[in-house]
């Protein structure tokens, strides 16, 4: 079952001048249910908008997106607000976790803010969190716990209200290898355990062996796919391959990070 599907996405910015930029151009893709994704691209090549576009933080200059069959562009803004905070989950690169906040109230506050019972708050928050390895953690203050551990917990935040889609952005970007691998597992085991649906923008090869399938994106274009079809490190190996053919954009920083 698809759970994503972009057709034609194209998003030009400065239309009305002489010279538009074309930040996308016809992005066409399909997540299915329990699929881990992976979107690779040099810095501007178009991901981080693909990304905002999928999300609803941006709209499409053409083409649409659909997630579990509903056309996002024809939501009203209060819709789509309700949408988003019940459909997708976020993970990002900075965590955003509210610092005045322990680790359990920055977990729980989606379902605090959709009214959810404390009862079904609590069960929630014990699944998750058996899920993730994190229950040593939620009465801690967010200054108090590792950027592996803050990140976790980050993930937590955005599964806990059982999104159709978890859209992360780099989720590995301030991580040392070690938090990295353990980060990188969560969501690898999110999707092969629990059937989780994950699109990963990422530069880091590490991080994207993880992923089932990798969508390489260049110049706005989406250019080419890789599948996992053996072990990771073997996937490892292909994704650098094609980092290497495509220009290598990125490719000695996320060798030297898991050396």
């Amino acid at each position: 079952m698809a759970i994503l599907t972009a057709t034609k996405l194209s998003r030009v910015y400065g239309e009305k001048t002489t010279v538009p930029t074309w930040a996308l151009r016809e992005a066409s893709l399909t997540v299915n249910e329990g699929e881990f994704i992976g979107v690779m691209g040099p810095s501007g090549s178009g991901k981080t908008t693909l990304l905002n576009l999928l999300a609803a933080i941006d709209t499409p200059s053409s083409g649409t997106v659909q997630i579990e069959g509903v056309d996002i562009s024809r939501l009203s803004d209060r819709e789509l607000a309700i949408f988003r905070r019940r459909k997708l989950g976020f993970v990002f690169q900075d965590y955003n976790l509210l610092h005045t906040l322990s680790i359990r109230e920055n977990i729980v506050l989606p379902l605090v803010l959709d009214g959810v019972s404390p009862a079904a708050i609590q069960s929630r928050l014990s699944e998750v969190a058996h899920q993730l390895g994190i229950q040593y953690i939620l009465d801690k203050r967010v200054y108090q716990v590792s950027g592996g551990e803050q990140q976790r917990a980050a993930i937590a935040r955005a599964i806990i209200h059982r999104p159709a889609l978890i859209l992360a952005d780099e989720p590995t970007g301030n991580l040392d290898s070690k938090s990295s691998a353990g980060v990188m597992k969560a969501l690898s085991d999110l999707s092969a355990k629990w059937g989780a649906t994950i699109l990963m923008v990422t530069h880091d090869a590490f991080a994207a062996s993880f992923c089932e399938r990798i969508l390489f994106i260049r110049d706005g274009r989406i250019r080419s796919q890789i599948h996992r079809l053996g072990s990771r490190e073997s996937f490892y190996e292909d994704i650098l391959s094609s980092l290497r053919a495509q220009g290598g954009d990125g490719l000695d920083a996320s060798q030297d990070k898991h050396q």
